[in-house]
């Protein structure tokens, strides 16, 4: 007899404490999204935050 899997979901009566996205509550015009995009302007694995190995 095969194994059933079965998918963990949230409780439909759970509340949310944020959305889905936090990109939706941020307006258009918010200043961390001038942020946001020089963040991702940088080169991070050059500053050393890149993967480390072990």
């Amino acid at each position: 007899m095969s194994q059933r899997h079965y998918q963990e979901v949230q409780s439909r009566t759970m509340v949310q404490m944020l959305p889905p996205r936090l990109d939706d509550d941020v307006g258009e015009t918010n200043p961390v999204r001038a942020m946001d995009s020089f963040v991702d302007s940088l080169d991070l694995n050059a500053l050393g935050f890149g993967p480390t190995e072990t």
